[in-house]
């Protein structure tokens, strides 16, 4: 027996012995997170950095400053902070002009 039954097998041994079958199986849905995006309650896929926030946003990685919880981000970091739950974020764009 593979597992006792007092025990249900996990969603991983389920995948795996669907995958193994050779049963298609649907793609899961990413799990969401929630942050504050200069005031606003927004939800962005678990896994999002910086740099893929502001991609999403349209908005280029040169012309923006970027504060997560009251600390400014330095565009080096961009593609390698990861965003998690609850963060706040404040997004500054710069507009040339005369």
């Amino acid at each position: 027996m593979l597992f006792e039954p007092s025990q249900s097998p996990g969603p991983v041994f389920l995948f795996l012995l669907l995958l193994r079958k050779g049963i298609p199986v649907p793609p899961m849905e990413s799990a969401q997170i929630r942050i504050v995006l200069n005031g606003k309650s927004r939800e962005v896929a678990s896994g999002t950095t910086i740099a893929g926030l502001l991609q999403k946003l349209s908005l280029p990685g040169t012309r923006v400053a970027v504060e997560r919880n009251g600390e400014i981000v330095r565009k080096p970091v961009y593609e390698s902070t990861g965003l998690a739950e609850g963060d706040s974020l404040e997004i500054v764009t710069f507009v040339g002009g005369g």
